[in-house]
């Protein structure tokens, strides 16, 4: 199984199409497309599909949604007190730094929203 005996659940990958952009529902978390009809209706919070352009409210929004998605304890947002682009510079040892038991699955979920968002057509 490898080193760590915690198996480790890849997030769901979602590839938008250009100029799509998501919303982070304010009651359940979740991420769903702006046009959705899963679109809460009381919450106007567009996240763009490119984390480069997330604001420090973004970075909160996507730490909520994956914190509640896959189980982890609620990751302390003062860590976190930076835009999109100053996510871009840490590597996985400082997501680990910042939340020990999640770290590296915030570092994933992130690199494959960005990698997403580069190589888009």
């Amino acid at each position: 199984m490898g080193l760590c005996s915690v198996p480790f659940r890849m997030p769901a990958v979602v590839f938008p199409s250009p100029g799509s952009s998501f919303h982070c529902d304010s009651i359940t978390g979740c991420f769903v497309p702006v046009n959705s009809p899963h679109r809460h209706q009381t919450s106007d919070y567009s996240l763009p599909k490119d984390p480069r352009f997330w604001s420090r409210d973004d970075v909160a929004c996507w730490l909520r949604h994956i914190s509640s998605d896959h189980g982890l304890p609620t990751i302390p947002l003062d860590r976190f007190q930076m835009n999109g682009k100053a996510l871009c510079l840490m590597n996985v040892d400082m997501f680990v730094q910042r939340v020990p038991l999640g770290g590296k699955l915030l570092y994933k979920d992130f690199q494959l929203r960005l990698c997403a968002a580069m190589y888009a057509r």
